[in-house]
């Protein structure tokens, strides 16, 4: 089914999902041109993103404007929104930022496009967001 009618699907989520074994190498460049003509793609990243079966190490790589650096960070931090973040619609309506509770596990990474609307830890990115071609991608560097 998800070979047949990719194109019928608005908003793809990989929730703490390794890329080995789940699907092909040839689905990833069919979702990142999925994307591209208009879709949406919602990464929440697992401590196997930080290793070598995240999925950037796919084709997906193209389209995604941030890259784990390999750590993770494993202790208490409170999300807080960017100077854009608290600007951003993903991000202006949420509650105070003194009410989130403290999360502790985040993938580190760097973010060389898109716009950081949350960092994390040591003010590492958290989630970034970017469009590419018609779509949009949204990458949070944590499960919790």
């Amino acid at each position: 089914m998800f070979e047949r009618r990719l194109d019928e699907f608005d908003l793809i989520i990989f929730d703490r999902a390794p890329q080995r074994g789940i699907l092909q190498a040839y689905y990833f460049s069919s979702i990142a041109r999925r994307i591209e003509q208009g879709g949406a793609l919602l990464i929440t990243a697992g401590e196997a993103e930080a290793g070598l079966d995240g999925l950037y190490r796919t084709s997906l790589a193209g389209i995604l404007p941030s890259q784990p650096t390999g750590n993770m960070i494993s202790r208490p931090y409170r999300p807080t929104p960017t100077a854009l973040g608290l600007r951003h619609p993903v991000v202006r309506a949420l509650p105070s930022p003194e009410r989130w509770g403290r999360w502790t596990r985040q993938v580190e990474a760097n973010a060389g496009a898109g716009q950081t609307v949350l960092s994390g830890a040591d003010g590492r990115p958290l989630l970034v967001l970017d469009r590419a071609g018609e779509g949009r991608v949204a990458q949070l560097w944590s499960d919790q």
